[in-house]
């Protein structure tokens, strides 16, 4: 726990995982296993998380340019923070910050039902596993499932939406042992709350699924329960009304090159 709480106090400050282990109290192979085993996340991965979430609130809360924001989040350059943007949140940081003014709820709405109501994307079955998601019988709102590779970990190319109490669907067979996580956003009237998500309100469920073989049985479907989020679950940074928009097609930002590092 205060290993966490170091890095969400200041999550620009280099960190050395040496001194976080001797902070812990362990070797640093030691304090490396245990941290995976009890948060999900490998030490650098759950930083990288706290420092997006970081930069998220700061493009939504405040005007500082894009530069600033780097440098305020641990970011050497303001390129080698763009990317990473791009690549986990599934966003130019510019774009994240006009979707706010974009995405009205009544849209994020209508693109939660357009995605429901569409067939879902075939899968073969034997290439692919069955899921089951769980939440409380009284949870309104929107459940969003997908596999995350920790090898290669990117906002997901394939996930699932479901609404309310129960989410069932097939995802592809990972081709590396991954988690299956789970994310519930209570039904709510803002937009921010899903740009942005309050960590103390979300609901969550993981599994991890291997890599599909020949030989292998077919299998039961992976079976989650959803649980409240906790002080060790790394924030979810993942923007899923980008992922709408880009599973429908659509598109609500400026040309990319008309962006700037000032604004």
């Amino acid at each position: 726990m205060k290993v966490i709480a170091l890095m969400c106090e200041d999550p620009s400050a280099p960190l050395d995982w040496d001194a976080l282990a001797r902070t812990a109290g362990f070797s640093r192979f030691y304090f490396l296993r245990m941290f995976e085993e009890i948060t999900g996340a490998a030490p650098h991965r759950f930083l990288m998380a706290i420092r997006l979430e970081k930069a998220k609130h700061l493009l939504l809360k405040t005007t500082l340019p894009v530069c600033r924001i780097a440098s305020r989040t641990g970011y050497a350059t303001s390129g080698g923070f763009i990317n990473t943007f791009k690549t986990f949140v599934g966003v130019y940081p510019e774009q994240f910050r006009q979707l706010a003014d974009y995405m009205s709820p009544s849209r994020l709405e209508s693109l939660v039902a357009e995605y429901l109501e569409q067939p879902a994307n075939a899968c073969a079955e034997h290439d692919s596993f069955r899921f089951i998601v769980h939440g409380p019988p009284t949870f309104n709102g929107v459940t969003f499932v997908h596999l995350s590779d920790t090898a290669s970990d990117s906002a997901p190319k394939r996930f699932a939406i479901g609404h309310n109490g129960c989410t069932r669907g097939r995802l592809p067979f990972p081709r590396r042992q991954a988690s299956l996580l789970a994310t519930a956003f209570p039904e709510k009237g803002d937009v921010t709350d899903y740009l942005l998500p309050d960590q103390n309100n979300l609901l969550i469920a993981s599994s991890v699924i291997s890599p599909r073989a020949d030989s292998t049985p077919k299998r039961n479907a992976a079976v989650l329960q959803l649980r409240k989020s906790s002080f060790f679950d790394p924030p979810v940074v993942v923007c899923l009304p980008q992922l709408l928009l880009d599973h429908q097609g659509t598109s609500h930002t400026a040309p990319i090159q008309s962006f700037s590092l000032a604004h």
